[in-house]
């Protein structure tokens, strides 16, 4: 087992033999050494550790799009709008995120997803709709808020892809945001990348020997 933290990278992840596993939470069925194997040059230019913190901040956009999505309907649309919304929303962003992974959103859905941010908008917010006697709209932005900065309402909803997925042939969510994110980069910076059906068989090993255990 071995641990890794780089200056000029960003995050904390240790590499175990049914993975990586991130600071966040995030698994990631490989190992450093078959992601440098596979897109050494794009770790070289960014770091690995970035690479596997930006593929985590795009895993949880869903969280940040509904969470944002309902604090602000609460503003102009009733309580059971905001939430009926907000969780459609929150839907068909988790099943697009692993085909819209670019850079430049994962930067500015961290930026967002940033604790004081997140905190501060829904403080002001919460607080003016409270203030005008809005009770039941501050109640489900509370409860919004923690269902999905805790990523509770995340952890249920990618159980139902891995019930569907009981024959092992689909790579997991992280794992998909990964990939995307390294080809996405291998575009960006002119770089070939091999097969990624390798990249992919290794992945699902690794996976369906976890999943045996």
């Amino acid at each position: 087992m071995s641990a890794r933290n780089p200056v000029a990278e960003e995050g904390e992840f240790v590499e175990l033999p049914t993975g990586i596993f991130t600071a966040d939470g995030i698994w990631f069925h490989t190992s450093e050494s078959y992601l440098r194997e596979f897109a050494g040059p794009i770790i070289d230019r960014i770091g690995i550790a970035t690479l596997l913190s930006q593929a985590g901040s795009w895993m949880r956009s869903a969280d940040t799009a509904g969470s944002f999505c309902l604090v602000i309907l609460l503003l102009i649309t009733s309580p059971a709008m905001a939430a009926l919304a907000s969780v459609v929303l929150y839907l068909m962003w988790n099943a697009l995120v692993p085909a819209l992974v670019f850079p430049s959103f994962i930067r500015f859905f961290s930026l967002l997803s940033a604790a004081w941010i997140h905190g501060l908008i829904y403080v002001l917010i919460l607080s003016w709709l409270g203030a005008g006697g809005m009770i039941s709209s501050v109640v489900v932005g509370l409860i919004g808020f923690i269902l999905l900065r805790w990523g509770i309402v995340r952890n249920l909803i990618d159980r139902i892809p891995a019930m569907k997925n009981k024959s092992g042939r689909m790579l997991p969510i992280a794992d998909r945001i990964l990939r995307s994110l390294m080809v996405r980069y291998a575009i960006s910076f002119r770089i070939t990348l091999p097969s990624t059906e390798e990249f992919e068989r290794r992945i699902l090993e690794i996976w369906n020997r976890e999943r045996a255990r």
